[in-house]
């Protein structure tokens, strides 16, 4: 082990090609990037609603009527409908190749700051950031502008408290104003990163904990801004209070994947999660004399969220592990550029670039579109198209798949927008308990049946409860069944109610 890190510590390319690393991402990101997310559906419907009738404050997608609403993402929803409609899916892939250069730039960036301009050692951290960043939250949701706005937020803030120039805090409100409008739920962690940075401009020194002090009224002034510029928004207060009544609640956690702990979602996120406490306990052991009291915080509360669910740890990455930069930068040099570099080694460096970009696309373009699709009835689909009128379908599907039929304008029981359905939010019923009853067999189908006239219902296996109560019921055939892409041991079913003619 020590002759691998010896031999790390040795390798030194001029800059050119050590930054050639940075592109490593965007070769791995080439599929995942031609993948649209199954939220993707709903949030083009909504950007689609938005753009032909305005914002909505009723529920405008499903079949039931009356439910309050906030479109917490609006403005991505229209960005995304937006990009959609004029360039389809190949606007998409665009959209997340540039999100993903921009993250790797200002990730550089930070690690290139925190670490005093250590060129190898912030390149590392980039690219190990970004692999993970890529494997399961860069996809076609609001979340990709989230990792944007933090890390402006976290390199003004860093910038601040080490030159002192109040120029760098003018950002923060403008931050706050675009993601109370790019995806409102996340809007509160602006203030989970700023806060660490306001305890570390105050001046106190606690054993070997050292603040590093810097002039507060700037902060708090910022501060304020961000929060009034929270209140810019369609919505107002609504949008701010939003994630208080929508996380946290047991039936969200139990069907939202996302919300799951970490250690429930496969040996994956668990051996990745575990290794990051270990290296945070490493680093604070061996570098216990120089703690920074924001770096320290910062990492605490990104493993704290972490730890909570799935979605956390992209918080830890954005947020958590950049300050490694700064504790491991003595064990790398400075960069000094001492090359000279001729016409010729530009043009070999140029065609390399090209060649890096060119060939993975050529690759992942020749790939038939089916290969990257993510739609599990897409044969149910097809059917509906041509043998219904959908102004009269009423359809029933569950959490996974009714994003798609919204697209496709369908009146829809559920889709993937879990908090919508609780009252909490709606003002009306809680319709996620009643689907929660409905899959674990405390709500009889028939009673479930009487309420709603559905004309088609989308169901699998797993839903025994509904599922085999329809294989028996004479009011109900199956005219389709279809293997899932995403899942081959599920199987979904599609239902047509007999007509009493």
């Amino acid at each position: 082990m020590k002759k691998i890190i010896q031999t790390f510590k040795n390798y030194h390319p001029c800059k050119p090609l050590a930054m050639l690393f940075l592109f490593l991402p965007f070769i791995a990101g080439e599929v995942i990037f031609r993948i649209l997310d199954n939220d993707f559906w709903f949030l083009i419907s909504l950007g689609r609603q938005i753009v032909s009738k305005g914002i909505p404050w009723i529920e405008p997608l499903t079949l039931h009527q009356g439910l309050s609403f906030v479109a917490q993402q609006w403005l991505t929803d229209v960005i995304f409908y937006s990009i959609y409609r004029s360039i389809g899916q190949i606007g998409m892939i665009l959209l997340l190749m540039v999100a993903t250069a921009l993250i790797t730039y200002l990730l550089y960036r930070l690690t290139m700051l925190v670490s005093e301009r250590k060129l190898y050692l912030s390149i590392f951290i980039t690219v190990i950031t970004l692999f993970l960043l890529l494997l399961s939250y860069i996809r076609t949701r609001p979340q990709i502008f989230d990792f944007i706005l933090f890390l402006l937020e976290l390199l003004a803030l860093e910038s601040y408290l080490r030159t002192k120039e109040k120029k760098y805090l003018f950002l923060l409100p403008i931050l706050s104003i675009l993601l109370i409008n790019l995806h409102c739920s996340s809007w509160f962690l602006l203030f989970c990163f700023f806060l660490p940075y306001l305890i570390d401009a105050c001046q106190f020194h606690l054993g070997p904990i050292k603040s590093e002090g810097a002039p507060k009224l700037p902060l708090f002034i910022s501060g304020i801004a961000m929060l009034l510029g929270g209140l810019i928004n369609p919505y107002h207060i609504k949008a701010i209070t939003y994630l208080l009544t929508s996380y946290g609640n047991p039936v969200v956690n139990k069907i939202v994947g996302e919300m799951h702990p970490m250690f429930q979602s496969g040996p994956y996120c668990t051996i990745v999660f575990l290794l990051s406490v270990c290296l945070l306990g490493y680093t604070y052991w061996k570098h216990f004399d120089k703690i920074k009291v924001r770096y320290l915080l910062l990492q605490l509360g990104t493993i704290v969220l972490a730890t909570s669910n799935v979605k956390g740890y992209s918080f830890f990455l954005v947020g958590g592990v950049f300050p490694f930069a700064y504790y491991f930068k003595d064990a790398f040099s400075t960069y000094q550029d001492q090359y000279l570099y001729t016409k010729d080694f530009y043009f070999k460096y140029g065609l390399l670039v090209c060649c890096l970009f060119f060939f993975p696309t050529l690759i992942s373009s020749l790939l038939p579109q089916s290969y990257f699709d993510s739609i599990n009835t897409r044969k149910i689909w097809a059917y509906l198209e041509a043998n219904t009128n959908k102004k009269d379908v009423i359809l029933y599907t569950d959490y996974d798949t009714g994003s798609f039929y919204e697209w496709h304008q369908y009146r829809v029981y559920l889709d993937a927008r879990a908090e919508v359905f609780l009252k909490a939010n709606n003002q009306k019923e809680d319709i996620l308990y009643e689907y929660d009853a409905l899959q674990t067999g405390r709500l009889n189908p028939q009673d479930f049946l009487n309420r709603y006239a559905f004309t088609h219902l989308i169901v699998h296996q797993k839903n025994q409860n509904l599922f085999l109560y329809l294989k028996k019921n004479k009011d109900y055939r199956m005219v389709l069944k279809e293997k899932a892409k995403t899942n081959k041991k599920l199987t979904y079913y599609l239902f047509e109610k007999v007509s009493s003619s």
